[in-house]
């Protein structure tokens, strides 16, 4: 009995491998189709471009609408509170949502950045984005420096150290074109065409025709 079923699987062994042959490419398809779909959940996470982090009392109504406008124009996806949080939404959950959505963070440092307890909450979700995403995060200092910045911070002032902007108004520098060079950097970025780590530190420099000069944050420290 048992020579006989040996004989039995031996002769339908070979009927089988050529029967199930044409499906053995689409198994290798479904797997190579599985991997793509969970590559593409993890592209798909992003749903804005950049997200501005900054003080509504500071900045609201000039700098940074101004900001959130020249993306706008340029065609970069800027997620906007007024605009994009849902009536009746959870606001925290949904901004820090926002913020996990997006490809680059910035914070826009100014006076009373440091002491809102709501800007400190954002800050502290951009910084773990940062960690576990590997999230691209831009500091933008507006009239105030960043030493005075890193003061107010305390344990956030990791995010004062990162390579960014710093402006601050003495004549020669109009802010319109400040805008316009973080835009047009931050658009290279979403581009691949400027790594992030090229990214320099402007400070005014007002010993030299107070001229604005860039370097890298290396050099700084």
């Amino acid at each position: 009995m048992g020579r006989d079923i040996t004989l039995f699987l031996s002769v339908l062994a070979p009927l089988l491998l050529c029967a199930l042959q044409p499906w053995i490419p689409q198994f290798g398809l479904c797997a190579a189709t599985l991997t793509h779909s969970e590559g593409q959940k993890n592209f798909d996470r992003h749903k804005y471009d950049v997200f501005v982090s900054f003080c509504g009392k500071d900045t609201r109504t000039n700098f940074t609408a101004h900001l959130l406008d020249a993306f706008d124009r340029k065609g970069i996806g800027a997620y906007m509170d007024n605009r994009d949080l849902p009536r009746g939404g959870e606001i925290e959950s949904e901004i820090f949502n926002a913020i996990e959505k997006s490809r680059i963070a910035v914070i826009v440092f100014s006076k009373n950045y440091g002491t809102s307890r709501w800007c400190r909450d954002e800050l502290m979700k951009i910084m773990e984005c940062k960690r576990r995403f590997n999230q691209r995060v831009i500091p933008v200092f507006y009239l105030v420096s960043p030493s005075k910045v890193s003061e107010q911070m305390g344990n956030f002032a990791e995010a004062v150290k990162l390579a960014g902007w710093h402006f601050e108004p003495d004549g020669c520098r109009l802010e319109t074109e400040f805008i316009g060079e973080i835009v047009e950097t931050i658009w290279k970025i979403l581009r691949g065409e400027s790594p992030i780590s090229t990214i320099p530190l402007c400070c005014q420099n007002r010993v030299q025709n107070a001229r604005l000069r860039s370097i890298h944050l290396t050099s700084r420290l």
